[in-house]
């Protein structure tokens, strides 16, 4: 791929938004890949993206239908996952407008393809990537969407691929440098332990997997990465010389206490109402580090339940969950404290939402600000600021 490449990132975005949303959807088992490479061009480039999903496929004769407005392949999928809507039929329209084409193909073992072309000049090539020239990696997992794009990634960074088995003579095992080592989604390795201490093993865990940082360090593994493994994350780890769990953890993922307050400011209690792990897990880390005690759920129901068991500061909401939503919920709880006579607690919004509809939505059920997701520190710092002026600014010394 060039390094830099003009083109309309509005619509690129919105388009892969779209397909890979719709893919993770439709995908129970195995995963979704994106890939990217170049086309040939006299004084462009097409670029050519492919959105591959291990998911319930598309018949061969519902392929033109689905980029139909409000087309559904299956009705009984439709039914459980809530159908694609227009976000096909809107990437359609958008690779059209942009001079390319889109059509989905049928995946070898089962799921889809779908694929885009997109024009785009190239600003500058990119170059040589060498930074893993002379390492073999080996790959260790039973989901074919991650070991094929481990491996992509790999020999893009001039990485060689070896071939791991359990049962290496002490010959092969000189061989390999590092091997990676999937926990799958519960954090769970494919081997009880690590048999070749003289090889470096990287396990690869989900976010919500660190938990079991202890027990896979005593299981003999050498370090960690977090699923979606990064690029850059990955070669650094491979060069490095970091040999244990606690060279190369991260701070955010030890157990240290919460950072204090700055000097003057109060420990505020909060609410937070999230249904998505990752934004909750990153809000969380955001209050946590300002000195904030956090008490999250993960749906409107839960947030009622919790703001009527318990005084808090200030509540902050995701806008769209599962179940009761986060504008419905703020009305219970305004409705709520008037009748139980309790005093008003704050509530501010968090929501991808950014169009003047959404904002006028939050205030017209009584919330007390709106966060544009992702969030912020200095609006998150500006709003608790604006809520709690003489709380969380940092007292002057006496004179």
């Amino acid at each position: 791929m060039p390094a830099c490449v003009l083109t309309d990132a509005v619509r690129l975005r919105q388009i892969l938004t779209n397909l890979v949303g719709n893919a993770i959807k439709f995908t129970e088992k195995g995963g979704v890949r994106i890939d990217v490479r170049p086309g040939e061009g006299r004084d462009r480039r097409t670029l050519l993206f492919e959105v591959h999903d291990t998911g319930v496929g598309v018949p061969p004769e519902k392929r033109r239908e689905i980029f139909m407005d409000f087309a559904q392949a299956d009705s009984t999928h439709a039914r459980r996952f809530g159908g694609t809507g227009l976000g096909l039929a809107i990437s359609k329209r958008l690779v059209a407008a942009m001079g390319g084409m889109i059509d989905v193909d049928q995946a070898p073992g089962g799921g889809s393809i779908f694929w885009f072309t997109v024009p785009a000049i190239v600003i500058r090539e990119a170059e040589e990537n060498q930074k893993l020239a002379g390492s073999r990696i080996a790959v260790l997992t039973r989901n074919a969407v991650l070991r094929e794009g481990l491996i992509a990634e790999i020999m893009a960074a001039g990485g060689e691929i070896a071939p791991f088995g359990l049962g290496l003579n002490d010959v092969h095992a000189r061989d390999i440098d590092t091997v990676l080592v999937d926990a799958g989604m519960d954090g769970e390795a494919e081997l009880t332990a690590w048999p070749y201490p003289e090889i470096r093993s990287i396990v690869l865990l989900t976010s919500a997997a660190r938990g079991r940082l202890a027990q896979l360090r005593a299981m003999g593994f050498t370090t960690y990465l977090v699923k979606p493994v990064r690029r850059s994350s990955l070669i650094e780890l491979i060069r490095a010389d970091a040999t244990t769990f606690e060279r190369t953890m991260p701070q955010a993922a030890q157990s240290n206490p919460a950072d204090p307050p700055s000097p003057g400011a109060r420990r505020l209690k909060i609410l937070l109402a999230e249904d998505n792990p990752v934004n909750a897990l990153v809000t969380r880390e955001m209050l946590r580090r300002r000195g904030h005690d956090v008490r999250e759920v993960v749906s409107g129901e839960a947030a009622i339940a919790a703001a009527a068991e318990e005084t808090f500061d200030i509540i902050l909401t995701d806008i769209h969950m599962p179940g009761l939503d986060g504008i419905e919920a703020t009305k219970r709880i305004r409705r709520n404290e008037f009748m139980d006579r309790r005093k008003r607690t704050p509530i501010v919004a968090l929501t991808a939402d950014v169009l003047e509809t959404g904002r006028q939505a939050c205030q017209d059920v009584g919330m007390d600000g709106f966060l544009a997701k992702p969030i912020d520190t200095a609006e998150l710092d500006a709003m608790f600021a604006k809520l709690f002026p003489d709380e969380t600014k940092p007292r002057e010394a006496a004179a």
